[in-house]
């Protein structure tokens, strides 16, 4: 899973013009998709003049960027020359396809939805479900968290990852969530598990304990009959 850069808010397409790969027809795109009320289109298979924008797209990524980008350290090496790239060489650029407009003027003429930062938080966030260990862990994309509830031990649990950005999943429990850390394997060989049964909640007033109180019959459950 990759994150997704964070923004205080940004613009939302009304629709998504894709091809028709694998790729491009994932559950999460279309969930995602749905939450934010895009419409997704793909591409009709074996059709080359519907994708001819899309494929004129990638080959000039091909000649202007991708053959001439060098080493590179990481894949956010890669992103950040690749932004550049459309930045200033790519959305500033007059196109055929558009009468000789520039993509960026063209987009910023058009109507469009913002859609705040916490809207897109929400719509990519991706839930598992989970079954807890019996030594309070569970395993979410092949690294293993720490549960810090010990009665959830052998019970099913959800968990929630956003992809807007690179925070640790978190384990939703009736309407809170629980960040999770990574398991420490030498400390968790030796640390004390947490209680298998859930903590009361502490009272907010003391409790009366005088039994003449509560031997005393209750006032409203006395008939009129016991009053003569």
């Amino acid at each position: 899973m990759h994150a997704v850069p964070a923004r205080s808010a940004t613009d939302r397409d009304r629709a998504q013009n894709l091809d028709n790969g694998a790729t491009y027809r994932g559950v999460m795109l279309q969930l995602v998709c749905a939450r934010l009320g895009i419409t997704l289109l793909h591409a009709k298979p074996y059709d080359a003049p519907a994708r001819g924008k899309m494929e004129r797209f990638w080959r000039r990524m091909r000649e202007e960027a991708l053959n001439h980008i060098g080493e590179v350290a990481s894949l956010v090496d890669v992103e950040h020359k690749l932004r550049t790239w459309l930045g200033r060489f790519y959305q500033c650029t007059p196109h055929a396809g558009i009468l000789g407009r520039a993509p960026a003027a063209r987009f910023a003429e058009g109507d469009k939805v913002r859609v705040s930062e916490q809207e897109l938080r929400d719509a990519l966030t991706v839930r598992v479900r989970r079954r807890v260990r019996r030594d309070t862990t569970v395993n979410v994309g092949g690294t293993v968290y720490e549960v810090p509830l010990g009665y959830l031990a052998g019970h099913l649990v959800t968990i929630a990852t956003s992809l807007f950005d690179r925070q640790l999943p978190a384990l939703e429990l009736e309407n809170k969530r629980i960040p999770l850390v990574v398991v420490d394997p030498l400390h968790n060989a030796t640390r004390k598990r947490p209680p298998r049964q859930p903590v009361p909640d502490k009272p907010e007033r003391p409790v009366d304990f005088d039994p003449s109180h509560t031997l005393a019959p209750n006032p409203e459950e006395v008939s009129d009959d016991e009053l003569f």
